[in-house]
């Protein structure tokens, strides 16, 4: 198992304060760190830290909100076309399934056309058009397996190949909805 990578952007000026609340944390290594913006790596990768607590501990003792991703550990992903984004969202802690949304519903054209052509590379288009016919047949895989003429387990067989290549679980709401509105929307 890889230890997470966490990129921050830090929604105020900087100042040494939170410059040390990362250096002497102990859950993360400060792998780069430039003006308003960290990578960070979990130290143990079977105890992730909290972001989400990381996060509620900066607002509360410093009144400094950030934005996080959360790089997911899929094949050779490349996280730089998408680093620019996370200064113009919302403060919060972002994984895949729920940055992709935000991609496509804020018009950021260069980031969703990256990561479609990142997914087809990685799964081909078969793959996509069956992860398509699922969520369009309502996550019914009898139905969709009908529609697509192929046996149920194949389908199956397809569906948990893409979660595995991805780890976008398009059987949960959440991967579902990211996966149609970037391919579809």
């Amino acid at each position: 198992m890889t230890s997470r990578v966490i990129h921050l952007w830090i929604k105020a000026p900087m100042n040494e304060s939170i410059d040390a609340f990362f250096s002497i944390y102990e859950g993360v290594v400060v792998i780069r760190h430039e003006d308003h913006y960290f990578c960070l790596q979990d130290r143990d990768p079977y105890h992730p830290i909290d972001m989400n607590l990381i996060r509620e501990k900066l607002l509360e003792d410093e009144m400094v909100d950030f934005v996080a991703f959360i790089e997911p550990p899929s094949q050779g992903f490349e996280s730089n076309p998408l680093i620019h984004i996370l200064s113009k969202l919302p403060g919060g802690v972002y994984t895949i399934e729920t940055l992709i949304p935000k991609i496509v519903l804020e018009n950021h054209l260069q980031a969703r056309q990256f990561l479609k052509n990142y997914y087809y590379s990685l799964v081909g288009p078969e793959s996509i058009q069956t992860v398509i016919g699922f969520i369009r047949n309502d996550l019914n895989a009898t139905h969709t397996a009908r529609q697509l003429y192929i046996h149920r387990n194949t389908l199956i067989y397809r569906l948990d190949q893409f979660v595995q290549r991805t780890t976008i679980d398009i059987r949960t709401f959440r991967g579902a909805f990211a996966i149609y509105l970037l391919f579809i929307a």
